[in-house]
């Protein structure tokens, strides 16, 4: 995992913004990733923002300069970006951008929250580390910067914020929660740290059945189970060579097998594709 454009708070403070938005741009088009005009309107502010918060950040705290910012921290397999990353010492900022918004409406505040578990959970460099989570509306009229902030919790509560209050709340953040004996973190190891999350439901079920046969999970009683499988993966590798649709009946009493036969079958190796991936889909339909 690693972010589109990462420098240390010094170097993008000084950065020119459409340097900064070429490398943002050009990362999107190396992902398949479809910029709009929305798209780049929404990162020339981020980064306007950010440079002026940064540059606050100096004039308070001289080793600011040693802080890192990364901007679309790419979040594997969650299909996320987290707009922007603010590395201040041993502290981990995620801000999360609702360009135009006045408001922080519940479902941005949930976005923003599930980042910042993500991270805690998952994130090898994050392990032990404090997380302060920012959620900026940049029409807002008030700001809470700094009012959740708690030393006893590993995640902070989501801190809502406007323009203005970005920059003192990282300030305050980093006054209020930051440790000066805590060891440093190093930005390119946190940008390419390990990141091991949890399977999604189908996804375990692929990996069980990858590694254990159907009567291995739930045994069955059905003396034929084996014939029947086989004779479905024969059709499907016949419709597979000749290029041609087939269907397969399976009859039986209720509790002969019918449904374990369906799951092997979809589940097989052999039909699999190569990344490993299931290529059926089962459907249970009750009823006649």
């Amino acid at each position: 995992m690693s972010a589109w454009y990462i420098a240390p708070i010094i170097e993008f403070t000084d950065a020119d913004p459409e340097s900064i938005l070429g490398i943002l741009s050009g990362a999107a088009a190396e992902q398949n990733f479809a910029t709009t005009p929305e798209s780049i309107t929404a990162w020339r502010t981020t980064i306007s923002i950010l440079q002026r918060a940064a540059q606050d950040w100096l004039d308070v705290i001289p080793n600011a300069a040693k802080w890192a910012i990364l901007l679309e921290y790419v979040v594997p397999r969650r299909r996320r970006r987290i707009d922007a990353v603010v590395l201040s010492h041993d502290l981990i900022n995620l801000i999360e951008f609702k360009i135009g918004s006045s408001s922080f409406n519940r479902d941005a505040v949930w976005q923003t929250e599930q980042y910042a578990l993500d991270i805690r959970d998952f994130h090898a460099e994050s392990r032990d580390r404090k997380i302060v989570p920012f959620l900026v509306a940049t029409n807002a009229e008030s700001s809470t910067a700094g009012s959740n902030l708690s030393t006893s919790q590993q995640i902070n509560e989501v801190v809502p914020v406007n323009v203005g209050g970005l920059s003192s709340g990282i300030l305050e953040a980093f006054s209020t929660l930051s440790s000066k004996n805590a060891r440093e973190i190093d930005h390119h190891s946190w940008d390419n740290s390990s990141y091991r999350p949890t399977p999604w439901i189908v996804e375990a079920a692929q990996m069980i059945f990858r590694k254990n046969d159907v009567r291995e999970i739930r045994q069955s009683d059905s003396t034929n189970l084996d014939d029947t499988v086989e004779s479905v993966l024969e059709l499907i590798a016949e419709c597979r060579l000749k290029n041609r649709h087939g269907i397969a009946f399976v009859t039986g009493a209720p509790g002969s097998g019918k449904t374990l036969a369906g799951l092997q079958v979809v589940h097989d190796q052999r039909i699999s594709s190569k990344q490993g991936e299931a290529a059926g889909v089962f459907c249970r339909v009750t009823g006649p």
